[in-house]
């Protein structure tokens, strides 16, 4: 394994040269390598490396992931490799500016490959045995937006370091495809249970955008805005700022009371409806007993 691994990389060629600083403005450096033919097996070689601790040097991580979303923008096993790698490098570095700089990239490219993306997610990759390998390197990547993404761009967010998808309070048109709306979910999900409470109202303005451009997924989102302002209210009461415990209480509140008022019906209705349920009524008790609002 390890002598395959070892091989594959010396094998990468164009998607491991150096990335073209700005400076430089000769044709080469402003033209992007081609994408190889087996651009997803070169990038899943890379990933096996990675996890096989051979490839540490991030900044070559970084030049990967940067060359091969350039040369292949509409190649979708490729972009979700480069959100991967993206989001690896993201770990490696202190400075708040460069860990914006990293989520942002990996963001644009996961958006690139659910653009691009077509019947079928799957890939077969050669191992160094010579066996095939079916991967998934779309899920991989949306399921790193929603654990780490996400959650890490909510922090920034709430450390004074904000994306734009906080500041836009209007969409056009739903980010992800519609077919695939499995897509947005991740990025739900990823607000919805991770999220500090210094973040709740950047959060709460993404959702609410996406709740109106992405209509197919109202109930969820109004669930998860319920389930926002909860967590919200419960950490803000524990930091001592009982003023905003009351203010995302009520948001919450008034969340579950939007959420009553949509169309029941659906795999997931029922287990949403208890849960806002629940926090209707610890909402109602904890925070707003006694709040003519609350009643």
């Amino acid at each position: 394994m390890r002598i395959g691994i070892i091989a594959a990389l010396a094998a990468l060629g164009g998607l491991v040269q150096p990335v073209a600083h700005a400076d430089e403005t000769t044709a080469d450096a402003a033209t992007p390598p081609a994408c190889p033919d087996d651009a997803v097996q070169q990038m899943f070689n890379v990933q096996m490396a990675v996890l096989a601790g051979q490839l540490t040097d991030v900044q070559q991580l970084f030049n990967i992931a940067e060359n091969a979303s350039a040369a292949c923008p509409e190649n979708s096993a490729v972009q979700s490799y480069a959100s991967l790698f993206y989001g690896m490098v993201s770990k490696s570095v202190p400075e708040a500016e460069n860990q914006l700089m990293l989520l942002s990239k990996a963001y644009d490219t996961a958006i690139a490959a659910e653009a691009h993306i077509g019947s079928s997610s799957a890939e077969t990759v050669t191992l160094p045995d010579g066996t095939a390998q079916t991967v998934y390197p779309y899920g991989q990547a949306f399921g790193a937006l929603k654990r780490e993404v996400f959650p890490d761009l909510a922090k920034l967010a709430a450390a004074g370091h904000v994306h734009p998808i906080f500041e836009t309070e209007t969409l056009e048109a739903c980010p992800y495809v519609t077919a695939y709306n499995s897509s947005v979910q991740f990025e739900i999900d990823g607000f919805a249970w991770t999220s500090p409470y210094e973040a709740a109202d950047f959060v709460t303005t993404r959702l609410e955008a996406l709740k109106g451009a992405c209509p197919h997924k109202t109930t969820n989102i109004v669930a998860a805005l319920g389930r926002v302002n909860e967590r919200a209210a419960r950490s803000a009461r524990e930091a001592g700022d009982e003023v905003r415990a009351r203010a995302y209480a009520q948001a919450a509140f008034d969340y579950t009371d939007e959420f009553s008022k949509l169309p029941s019906g659906g795999s997931e209705w029922e287990g949403l409806h208890i849960a806002m349920g629940s926090i209707r009524a610890d909402m109602k008790v904890d925070f707003l007993s006694g709040d003519p609002a609350g009643e």
